[in-house]
């Protein structure tokens, strides 16, 4: 949704935008519909570099010479495709990286060059930080392998904030404490905060659904799959009790065998893996809760929740760089009580589901909607 975001704003900017999508796993859905007409878009297929060589990368190359090796660990640019891509920059007056562990490929592809005077990179959740966040937690969780990985990850994403190619020019973050934070450790570099907006929706009088509680997001990332253990383990068995006929759906793609086994012993869970339709998962809940305590920049499927007229429930961590207001805006909880207590006071309270719904409709309207682009 970020990137979306991003092409509409580009899209509104520039004569013409090109937009370079990896992707690997089977074929390309496809994103070219929804776009504006201005936009020329690239799918790009990475090919199995194999098991060995991705180890080798990660843990061998990744280490020693985190400049050098492709980022792809998994995955394999073709030479054809490089060649594409060095012709494109050719005709650009300005470049966009989306995501900080993009730009290793883009430098070893093509190296900036003075004739593009506007060179940028959306840092989006300032991502070394968030690995060191979940590191620690995989720590004392002693889920060892994990940690591993995320600290290799980690230290890969730090060496590529301290050594910024010099003709990156300015840099985009999504939480707005982090344009301050940074701005003291790129002071020769421009820093901006990208505001995450979402499509609106038309404001429903009308919403029927009085139960389903929703969680959504992706499933094997790990904040996602520790709060999905909270939630499950801790939080909605004391909902249930107290609310029988409540029902809660976990919506998202790549979940673990665990997590399967843990949602399927839960007669009132239901797995939604990969969703067709978001507008879908969101029309048939009464409330979002976004049990998160571990996570960097801002979380988008909260603002979508506001569009669709959801109340949200969530933590400090959930909601920061939100500007949401405690049974105005939506529903903080610091505890899994505090948790349980805000669901079943919105499930049981018809009013101030509605009350908070407008409220946090209001300000995502004033603050993070956008129309999406005809095409």
């Amino acid at each position: 949704m970020r990137m979306m975001n991003w092409l509409a704003h580009l899209s509104l900017k520039y004569d013409r935008v090109y937009c370079v999508y990896f992707y690997s796993k089977g074929s390309f859905r496809g994103l070219k519909d929804q776009l504006p007409k201005n936009i020329d878009f690239l799918p790009i297929h990475l090919e199995s570099a194999g098991r060995f060589k991705s180890y080798y990368r990660r843990v061998i190359a990744g280490i020693f010479w985190p400049k050098e090796y492709n980022f792809f660990w998994y995955e394999t640019i073709k030479k054809e495709d490089e060649q594409t891509i060095r012709e494109l920059i050719k005709k650009v007056d300005a470049i966009l990286i989306y995501r900080l562990y993009l730009y290793p490929v883009l430098e070893k592809i093509a190296s900036f060059t003075s004739q593009i005077k506007n060179n940028a990179i959306d840092m989006d959740d300032a991502e070394s930080t968030t690995f060191e966040a979940i590191g620690r937690a995989q720590w004392r969780r002693r889920t060892y392998k994990n940690w591993f990985i995320t600290t290799i990850v980690g230290y890969s994403m730090k060496y590529y904030e301290k050594h910024l190619p010099p003709g990156l020019t300015t840099l985009y973050y999504a939480h707005p404490d982090d344009v301050h934070k940074y701005q003291l450790s790129y002071p020769n570099k421009t820093i901006k905060h990208f505001v995450n907006r979402v499509p609106y929706e038309d404001w429903r009088e009308e919403k029927n659904i009085t139960n389903n509680v929703l969680f959504a997001g992706t499933l094997n990332y790990y904040p996602n799959e520790e709060a999905i253990q909270l939630l499950v383990k801790d939080i909605w068995p004391q909902i249930v009790m107290q609310k029988k006929e409540a029902t809660l759906t976990i919506a998202g793609g790549k979940p673990s065998l665990v997590m399967r086994k843990l949602i399927a012993a839960s007669a009132s869970i239901t797995l939604i893996e990969d969703p067709v339709s978001i507008n879908e998962i969101f029309q048939n809940a009464a409330i979002l809760i976004v049990p998160l305590n571990i996570g960097g920049g801002t979380r988008i499927k909260i603002l979508q929740a506001f569009s669709y007229g959801i109340p949200v429930v969530t933590t400090p961590i959930g909601v920061s760089g939100i500007e949401m207001s405690h049974n105005m805006t939506g529903m903080i909880a610091d505890s899994v009580t505090d948790m349980v207590t805000s669901c079943l006071d919105l499930l049981n309270n018809e009013s101030s589901r509605k009350r908070i719904a407008q409220n946090a409709y209001a300000y995502f309207i004033e603050n993070h909607s956008f129309k999406t682009p005809k095409a």
